[in-house]
């Protein structure tokens, strides 16, 4: 799979000594992380981590962004991803474009 054999597979698992390459937790099963792009791989993750760098769209901004709002909350955030390329459908209202209303649980969590 993505051009690695078994053999390769176990060298990456050997050298990372058995822990997720992005939050170092040790687990006995580690996934193939690689670029969607380009298709290089680029080390061994975790489940929590591989489904996390793939819901933030692989995108290094995305990640800084919710670092900064974790660390600071949503002004942190603001700053961190200034000059950041515009998103395609930059949402005017909570939860959405432009259109949308927020529904009952969004304005529960207000």
């Amino acid at each position: 799979m993505y051009g690695l054999t078994a053999k390769d597979y176990y060298a990456m698992y050997t050298a990372q000594a058995g822990r997720c390459a992005a939050c170092g937790d040790a687990t006995d099963s580690l996934f193939i992380d690689h670029c969607h792009a380009s298709g290089r791989v680029r080390g061994l993750l975790c489940t929590l981590c591989n489904t996390g760098i793939g819901m933030f769209k692989e995108d290094p901004d995305r990640l800084r962004g919710a670092i900064a709002y974790l660390s600071g909350g949503a002004k942190s955030a603001k700053r961190a991803v200034a000059g950041a390329r515009s998103p395609k459908h930059a949402p005017t209202q909570l939860g959405g474009s432009s259109h949308r209303r927020p529904n009952a649980r969004q304005l529960r969590l207000l």
